[in-house]
C-alpha cells in the first residue's frame, strides 16, 4: 500500500491572516467585547487593593469602618466582574459565531472544490479530519479559548500596572520572573510547533486507515489483506495516540517551567516588599496587595503561555 500524500497544512502566517479577514468583518461587536473585558479587568484589581487596605487597618488598629469599607468595595468589584465577563462573552460570541459559520462555509466549498485526483492521493479520511476534528477545535477555540486569551491578556496589562502603582520597586521585582518566563518559551516553541503538526498528520492518517477499513471491508477481505489493514489500523492508532501522550509530557514539562517562574517572582515581591517595609518604605498592606496581584497573574500567564 501507498502512502497517502497528507494535504498541507496551513501555515501560522495564513492563520493568523484568515483570522483577521473574518474577524475584521464584524468590528463593531468586537470592540464591544474588548471594552467590556477591558473592564472586567479593571475591577479584578480592586480586591487585591481594598484587602491590602483591610490589612493595614488591622495592623494600625483602625476601626470598623476602615474594614468594613474595603469589604464593600470588593463584594461591588465582583458584582461588576460577573456582570462584565457575561457581557463580554455575549458580545464575542456575537462578532465569533458567525465568523466561524462563514470558516465553515469557506472548508466545506474548498473540500467541495478540491481536484478529485488530488483527493484520492490525500484519501477521504484526511478531509474527514481536517472539516471534522479541525473545525470542531476553532469552535471549542473561539467559545472557550479566545475569551480567555482575550481577559488573560486585559488583566495582565492592568494587574502589572497595579503593581508599578503600589510602588515602583514591587513592580520591578515582579518583573524579575519575565526572564524566566522566556527561558521556557524558548524551550517550548521550538519544539511544541512540530509536535502539534505530527499529531494532526497522524490524526489524519488515523481517519484515512478506519475509512479504508470500513467502506473496503469487502475488497480487503476477498483479497486476504483484512488481517494486514487490521495492523496497519493498530499501527496508524497506536502511533496517534504515542503522539498525543508526547505532546502532553511536552506541556507538562513546559508547566514545570511557568510554575518555576511565579515561584521565583513571587519570592521576589516578597523579598522585597519585606526590605521596604523593614525600612517603612512602604506598609505591610502594599506589600499583601502587590503579592497578591502577582498570585492573579498565575493563570492570565498560564492561560497566554498554554
Amino acid at each position: 500500500m501507498t502512502s497517502p500524500q497528507l494535504l498541507p497544512i496551513a501555515s501560522s502566517r495564513d492563520a493568523l491572516r484568515l483570522t483577521g479577514a473574518v474577524l475584521g468583518r464584524r468590528r463593531a461587536a468586537m470592540l464591544a467585547a474588548a471594552a467590556a473585558f477591558a473592564v472586567n479587568g479593571a475591577a479584578g484589581l480592586v480586591a487585591p487593593w481594598m484587602l491590602g487596605r483591610i490589612v493595614d487597618a488591622v495592623d494600625g488598629g483602625g476601626t470598623p469602618r476602615d474594614v468594613v469599607v474595603p469589604a464593600l468595595w470588593i463584594l461591588a468589584a465582583a458584582v461588576v466582574v460577573a456582570a462584565a465577563t457575561t457581557l463580554s462573552i455575549g458580545l464575542l460570541a456575537r462578532g465569533a459565531e458567525p465568523a466561524l459559520a462563514e470558516l465553515r462555509e469557506q472548508a466545506l466549498d474548498r473540500a467541495v472544490g478540491l481536484d478529485a485526483a488530488r483527493l484520492e492521493a490525500a484519501g477521504s479520511g484526511d478531509l474527514l479530519s481536517r472539516v471534522g476534528d479541525d473545525v470542531r477545535l476553532i469552535a471549542e477555540s473561539i467559545t472557550e479559548v479566545v475569551p480567555l486569551m482575550v481577559n488573560s491578556v486585559v488583566a495582565i496589562a492592568f494587574t502589572a500596572a497595579g503593581l508599578f502603582v503600589i510602588d515602583w520597586r514591587l513592580g520591578l521585582a515582579g518583573l524579575g520572573a519575565v526572564p524566566f518566563y522566556v527561558l521556557g518559551l524558548r524551550w517550548y516553541l521550538p519544539r511544541s510547533g512540530p509536535s502539534y503538526r505530527r499529531e494532526r498528520e497522524a490524526n489524519g492518517q488515523r481517519a484515512e486507515d478506519l475509512l479504508t477499513g470500513v467502506h473496503g471491508s469487502r475488497t480487503l477481505r476477498a483479497f486476504g489483506l483484512a488481517r494486514a489493514h487490521q495492523e496497519r489500523v493498530a499501527e496508524s492508532s497506536w502511533r496517534s495516540a504515542q503522539i498525543s501522550i508526547d505532546v502532553f509530557a511536552l506541556l507538562t514539562r513546559f508547566t514545570a517551567r511557568g510554575n518555576r517562574a511565579e515561584l521565583i517572582g513571587l519570592l521576589l515581591i516578597l523579598v522585597t516588599g519585606f526590605v521596604l517595609v523593614r525600612d517603612d518604605a512602604v506598609s505591610v498592606g502594599a506589600v499583601t496587595a502587590a503579592a497578591l496581584l502577582f498570585h492573579r497573574l498565575f493563570n492570565p500567564i498560564g492561560a497566554v503561555l498554554f
